[in-house]
């Protein structure tokens, strides 16, 4: 019989390396250096399918052919929506301002390599964090959880796209944050919140943690990345304007209650699988390919009913979703109450995991091919019980019954199922699993010393 959750970590034997060691520092090179190895077909295809000045379906051509108009082809640096590139903060143009001076394909594969290297980086330094003294362990589970984000994970790197970023900036973050570095890992959310506006919501999840020099970090960094860098870019002006535009395309036009009732626009596409959209599909007769303007997926129909609240006029599909967000938002306030002293370690990473998903299916718009490969924290919880259990010789019947959720919702892409939600709903499974693991997980008396040792929980604290 393996090893008990609770029991004291074992000293390194010959398949452990302490965390820190010049012989773990090379493994981890040599790990990295195989990543990248492996995926260097992904990177040649990627590279090929983002050529530049030609139609492609690489969103790196795009991200390529806005950097080129606007800082290399006009008269005065700007950031231009031709290319498509519609929801990304003016940050964009900061971070992605050197790819315009090369080729489209030899930018697109340094790009991929270097979000490729520090995603994988960023998942090694926090399963290091999760399992200090556990090679074989940190193997096993970041092989299966790798395997269970990787068709998301593909797709992104295929389109060229950030999510190996924000997954890099989100984890490190966590790292950060363990280690006690409060400053650095509200620079790193707020990084990841410049690329992708939903992570913005983790600031809630550190206020409620008390964790003030977090948050005060994360203001640095949003202070940094939306106004100074900018600024210097484009001039304070411009900076401005574009600002004002980026505030009316993606926090007022895309959002979720504007989601609910404009025309259709992005509603055929059943691969957009946020809760706004999945909601208005079930209750108003919308369609969901471009290819069968005819077939819905609604189970009632509740176009035309509305309600006045005094002044303000909503529909029943509105009024709807905010009972089931609002709900969704009040039970994990609820869960994350507590302050980050109180917490072990397993709490500590549970609701970490637990609040990136919510984030995620708190967006109104989820690109469901990409997005999800921010799942990863949760399913490396969730291959972390399993792994445990196996040790113990004792099955955890839920988390085999969530992992055969999540798996089935890989296998499954029909655009029928895809538009029902099925992979936002698998999403939703993990999440709930999630925050359960960390409400079982009991907080510390407030006269204990609070735990550093990311592997032990607390006898008491189940």
């Amino acid at each position: 019989m393996g090893r008990s959750m609770n029991s004291p970590p074992a000293q390194p034997g010959p398949c452990q390396i302490a965390p820190r060691s010049v012989a773990g520092r090379m493994l981890r090179l040599r790990s990295l250096f195989l990543v990248l190895a492996a995926s260097a077909p992904l990177i040649g295809l990627a590279a090929y399918r983002a050529r530049g000045y030609q139609v492609s379906t690489s969103d790196f051509d795009n991200f390529y052919q806005t950097v080129r108009q606007g800082l290399f082809e006009s008269a005065h640096p700007t950031m231009s929506p031709d290319w498509g590139v519609f929801n990304y903060h003016p940050f964009f143009m900061v971070l992605m301002g050197p790819i315009g001076l090369l080729p489209a394909w030899l930018s697109c594969a340094i790009f991929l390599l270097t979000s490729i290297g520090l995603a994988w980086l960023a998942a090694a330094a926090a399963l290091r964090e999760m399992l200090p003294d556990s090679l074989d362990d940190r193997r096993v589970i970041g092989l299966c959880s790798l395997a269970m984000v990787s068709p998301f994970l593909v797709n992104s790197v295929l389109l060229g796209q950030l999510e190996c970023l924000v997954l890099a900036a989100l984890l490190l973050a966590w790292v950060q944050l363990a280690r006690g570095r409060q400053l650095s890992a509200g620079l790193l959310v707020a990084l990841a919140t410049l690329l992708k506006a939903f992570p913005g919501l983790l600031v809630v999840w550190l206020l409620l943690k008390r964790r003030f020099r977090a948050v005060g970090g994360f203001l640095l960094g949003l202070a940094i990345g939306a106004g100074l860098l900018p600024s210097l870019l484009f001039g304070p002006a411009e900076n401005l304007r574009l600002h004002h535009q980026w505030l009316q395309r993606v926090v007022i036009h895309r959002s979720a209650l504007r989601e609910l009732v404009k025309s259709e626009d992005f509603m055929w596409r059943y691969n957009l699988e946020g809760l706004p959209i999945i909601v208005r599909r079930y209750l108003t007769p919308q369609r969901f390919s471009e290819y069968q303007p005819g077939v819905t997926i609604n189970f009632a129909d509740l176009s035309n009913a509305k309600l006045s609240l005094g002044p303000v006029q909503l529909t029943a599909v509105q009024l709807i979703y905010l009972a089931v967000s609002g709900a969704g938002l009040l039970l994990s306030c609820w869960l994350l109450r507590h302050p980050w002293e109180v917490l072990p370690a397993g709490r500590r990473r549970s609701e970490f995991a637990f609040i990136v998903l919510a984030a995620l299916l708190a967006s109104p718009i989820i690109w469901a091919a990409r997005y999800f490969a921010l799942a990863w924290p949760a399913c490396a919880m969730l291959c972390l019980h399993l792994r445990q259990a196996h040790r113990i010789g004792r099955p955890d019947w839920p988390a085999i019954a969530v992992a055969a959720v999540w798996i089935a919702s890989l296998v499954i892409w029909t655009e029928r199922l895809r538009a029902c939600g099925v992979h936002f709903w698998a999403a939703v499974v993990l999440a709930v699993w999630v925050g359960v693991t960390a409400a079982r997980i009991r907080p510390l008396p407030a006269t204990a010393p609070p735990t550093g040792d990311a592997n032990r929980e607390p006898a008491e604290s189940h």
